[in-house]
């Protein structure tokens, strides 16, 4: 196996995520190429530190200053509002990478992908509820039926007729008043994905 095949295979190896490094890694690796994806990923700049103590254990010296120039090319990649919004839709955690000319815009559409995040779970959220609430009526419309057929037989059967028709009827204000937060939340998450988009039409894709 050739040197050239090593170094493609060593770079692959890294490219795929894998951070541990061994003897035959340290020695072929192109530290252009592993910066540049690190910085495509986000990666702190601490992270050739795990590189280089890896390495100095086979008596290797990670080249940082090829890792940094591969790394800061990469970061244009990582630092755009697109990303951004991706990063915060995710609610992955915003380690503040990017240099300070592509801060602003990758901080931009982090913050509407986090609004985006928590607009949807709130969204979800109701709607669990609102199927809650649903089965809960559908246990109380049972109980009642039950209670129907027991008229002739059960004294107190008008009182408690009455418990479950005003339980029911709690039950549906429950799901309207949910219903319309719904819709508002919709209107909201609209809104933000307006912004999103007037954000693109502004910086441009990068």
């Amino acid at each position: 196996m050739n040197k050239i095949t090593l170094a493609f295979i060593s770079s692959a190896i890294l490219l795929t995520g894998c951070s541990t490094m061994d003897a035959q890694d340290c020695q072929s690796a192109n530290w252009e190429m592993i910066g540049m994806k690190d910085g495509e990923n986000g990666k702190l700049l601490s992270t050739f530190g795990e590189y280089s103590q890896q390495c100095n254990e086979f008596g290797v010296n990670a080249n940082r200053q090829l890792y940094e120039k591969g790394r800061d090319y990469g970061l244009t990649t990582f630092c755009t509002k697109d990303r951004g919004f991706s990063e915060g839709r995710q609610q992955n955690q915003n380690n503040n990478v990017c240099p300070a000319p592509l801060q602003s815009a990758f901080n931009q559409g982090y913050g509407i992908g986090l609004k985006y995040a928590a607009i949807s779970r709130e969204i979800s959220n109701i709607e669990s509820e609102i199927w809650s609430l649903n089965d809960t009526i559908k246990d109380k419309n049972k109980a009642l039926e039950k209670q129907e057929k027991q008229l002739d037989q059960q004294e107190d059967v008008v009182a408690a007729t009455k418990a479950y028709l005003k339980d029911f009827k709690k039950a549906q204000k429950r799901i309207t008043k949910w219903k319309v937060q719904i819709e508002q939340l919709k209107h909201e998450l609209a809104v933000q994905e307006y912004q999103y988009q007037e954000l693109v039409n502004q910086f441009g894709y990068q």
